[in-house]
This record gives structure tokens, sequence and C-alpha cells, in this order.
């Protein structure tokens, strides 16, 4: 389990530290949402890798909701709130977990806890993207979250009807399987020969030896 340095209290330097897992993190984000964490896995999981549709079904009546004032994709309102809810969540912990130390001049630990509430909303952006499920169901539609490339933007959401989703993922898993098991075969057929040559290549040796 990856372990993380917990600051124990704020605003001492040299201050003591003890060690913290990131899925203490992942439970304090739980404990810190409303809905406790419903939508937040409890270990990281590439999201990034799940499949989504390469061509996903336009809803018109969504059309102007897809877009942010950034030119990114975003959703509907609900959607907006509760990936701003959990970004918040997360940083909130990382905020607590990791203090930042004070200096004792103002002016410094000021520009510092600006450039330090940057990077944290950037790592807890980064962190959410790893333990949040991606994919949110309304009705029949089948959204799917990303965070943003500007971490002052909202939220990059694409849609898609629930039964082209539902028969996409259906095809999909099908033809993995079948991809896997040709794949496993054809594995199964490379150790056979590795074995073969490998007793091959110790009977010639033996006989070079005997020679």
């Amino acid at each position: 389990m990856r372990r993380w340095r917990r600051n124990t209290k704020q605003g001492d330097v040299g201050e003591r530290k003890n060690d913290i897992t990131l899925g203490d993190l992942i439970a304090d984000v739980r404990r810190q949402l409303s809905d406790k964490g419903i939508r937040i896995a409890e270990d990281p999981v590439p999201f990034q890798l799940a499949w989504w549709l390469t061509s996903p079904t336009a809803m018109e009546q969504h059309v102007q909701e897809l877009h942010s004032e950034y030119g990114q994709p975003s959703g509907p309102k609900t959607l907006n709130e509760e990936f701003f809810a959990e970004v918040r969540a997360i940083q909130d912990v990382l905020k607590n977990s990791f203090p930042l130390t004070k200096t004792g001049d103002e002016l410094v630990d000021a520009g510092s806890e600006v450039e330090e509430g940057m990077n944290r909303r950037a790592r807890a952006m980064s962190l959410w993207e790893q333990i949040a499920f991606p994919l949110r169901r309304y009705g029949d539609i089948i959204f799917r979250v990303r965070a943003p490339r500007d971490i002052s933007g909202n939220p990059i959401i694409e849609a898609a009807l629930t039964d082209d989703f539902i028969r996409g993922v259906s095809t999909h898993t099908a033809k993995d399987k079948v991809e896997i098991a040709r794949l496993q075969k054809r594995l199964s057929l490379w150790k056979l020969i590795a074995a073969g040559a490998s007793v091959v290549a110790a009977l010639l040796l033996s006989r070079a030896v005997l020679s």
C-alpha cells in the first residue's frame, strides 16, 4: 500500500509526521461527502482505461448544456455539483493531512498559501481521476465525467443513451473475451515451444560435455 506523510499539527517548523496510506486518504474523502462517498472507489483504479463509445450518441436536448464557458464539454448542473463536491472533499483532506508549514512572515505565508492552494487543487483533480467512478447514470442517459485540463474549469462530460452504452459494452466485453482466449492459446503454444527448445538445448549441451 502506498504511504504518504501526514503532519500532526499545523504551524510549527520541524513538526512530527506519521505515515498515512492512500487508503486512509480515500476513507477520509468518503467520510467528507454527504452521500458517504458512494461514487468513490476504495482503492485507486485506472478509470481512464474504462471502455466508452468511440462515437457517443449526441443528446440534442443537452447540446447546449454539454459546453462550458471554457469551450470544454460540460453537463447538467447535478453532475457539475457532484464533481466539485468530490474535488473539494479531496482538497480538504489533503489540506488537513498535509498542512502548510508557517514561516512567521505574513506576506511569504500568504503567497505560499495561494501557490499551495493551486497545487493542492491540481493534485485533487489528479487523485479524483484515480478514485472517482467516472460513469454516472441519470434516466436514460449515461454520462462520462472527466477532470478539466484547466484547474478552474468545469468537468468534461460526455453523454450516451443507456441502450447504446449497454449494447456497446456487451459487444466489447464479448470481443475482449475472444481476444483474451486467443492470446492465451498462443501463449500456451509459445510456452510449449520454449520448453521443447530448452530440452533440445540441454541434450546438446550434455552431449558436448560427454564428448
